[in-house]
């Protein structure tokens, strides 16, 4: 009967070794792809203008915003081309049908005796393109999410084609 001993050991431990170079490569790989997407926001104002800023040193690409409040869609903006770097923030004025959407359910929930939303409620979505082609979304919650997973991007790019409804 053969025993490993010490030779088991080397190869557990070699192994490990192998395990833990694997993880720390990949989550480092993770982190570079993520560095500039994690520079980039939007938000409203009270004044209602967004603001999509774009603080890293490349400038985003083929960007758009949902505007959201409660989890329903109120409008969004057309696909913009470039945002450039560095840029502390872009402000941009509501477009018509966004700001139409947001004046009658104010005008709603008056009516129904519930409170007025505020603007400050109001949340967006932004989808861009980074340096390298790559597509991220910054939910409402301002979770950042990689849309190029193959799946993935697949059923999130055909979700939003359909706005929400309630």
């Amino acid at each position: 009967m053969t025993t490993w001993g010490p030779e088991a050991a080397s190869v557990l431990i070699a192994g490990v070794a192998l395990l833990v170079s694997v993880l720390t490569y990949r989550r480092t790989v993770r982190m570079t792809r993520r560095r500039q997407a994690d520079q980039v926001g939007a938000w409203v104002t009270r004044d209602r203008m967004l603001h999509v800023r774009n603080a890293s040193s490349t400038p985003i690409y083929q960007w758009s915003v949902r505007y959201l409040y409660e989890g329903k869609e109120l409008g969004r903006t057309r696909v913009r081309p470039v945002i450039p770097p560095g840029d502390d923030n872009t402000p941009l004025t509501w477009n018509v049908k966004t700001r139409t959407a947001f004046e009658e359910l104010k005008e709603a929930t008056v009516e129904s005796g519930q409170t007025r939303p505020a603007i400050t409620e109001v949340r967006v979505e932004l989808t861009f393109t980074d340096t390298y082609g790559r597509t991220w979304m910054r939910d409402a919650q301002g979770s950042l999410e990689s849309l190029d997973t193959p799946v993935r991007a697949k059923i999130t790019r055909w979700l939003r084609r359909w706005p929400l409804r309630s």
